[in-house]
């Protein structure tokens, strides 16, 4: 290739070059610059953030997957209470949820509860996308209702069992600052209702919840994931 054009090749892709680092150096200051639809809140933070969710559970076992429902997951909703220090970068909470998933001869509730770390990844105020990481430990109580009948009688049979499993629990998300979205609302919001910001937020969760590895092959278990939407207020 003559020189002339290597040289001009080189300025082409210097060119492209320093459009890149603008459009990433752009996006970035749109997504963490503090400054940017920033307003003085007019109510006092108090670190409490609460969480309404909805979400759906797929378990792992086959048991239930084949000789149960013939599908892997059921519809859960539920809610998050969190204390949120130092500057909202941890969480901890306790949360509870409640799923009902009917079949034509089964019924299974159940009722998990969690308590939870979070760490979040947030650098300022509006930093409007904030991951996270965390862990926590679960308690889940369990109950089933089925109707059968037994190939040597003519009439149905019922059985019922109820019971609990303990376990632990890991998950990731992403939070989405709604406040960036619309300033005055948010505004509106917090002066009305105290919401100093509020999250559109998404968490992917592993559940063992196999009495940390203790039960048996003959019993239930309710290990799964958890793919969680929710709405986070902080106050």
């Amino acid at each position: 290739m003559p020189v002339q054009e290597q040289e001009e090749m080189n300025e082409l892709m210097h060119k492209y070059d320093r459009q890149l680092l603008w459009i990433v150096l752009t996006l970035i200051c749109l997504l963490t610059c503090p400054k940017l639809c920033h307003a003085a809140s007019p109510s006092p933070r108090r670190n409490i953030s609460v969480e309404p969710r909805w979400g759906y559970y797929v378990m792992d076992t086959s048991k239930l997957e084949e000789s149960v429902f013939g599908r892997r997951y059921g519809i859960l909703g539920g809610m998050k209470v969190n204390l949120e220090f130092p500057k909202q970068f941890l969480q901890i909470g306790v949360g509870g949820a409640y799923m009902r998933e009917h079949e034509p001869n089964y019924i299974l509730y159940n009722l998990p509860v969690e308590a939870s770390l979070n760490i979040r990844f947030k650098f300022s105020p509006d930093q409007f996308i904030v991951p996270y990481i965390g862990g926590g430990v679960d308690y889940s109580y369990f109950k089933q209702n089925a109707r059968y009948l037994d190939p040597n009688a003519t009439i149905p049979s019922e059985s019922r069992l109820h019971n609990h499993r303990s376990g632990y629990h890991m998950n990731a998300g992403l939070q989405f600052l709604l406040n960036r979205l619309s300033p005055d609302s948010a505004m509106d919001f917090d002066a009305k209702f105290g919401v100093n910001a509020s999250y559109l937020t998404f968490e992917v969760r592993y559940t063992d919840l196999s009495n940390f590895g203790t039960l048996k092959e003959t019993e239930t278990d309710l290990s799964g994931w958890f793919y969680y939407i929710g709405f986070l207020m902080e106050f």
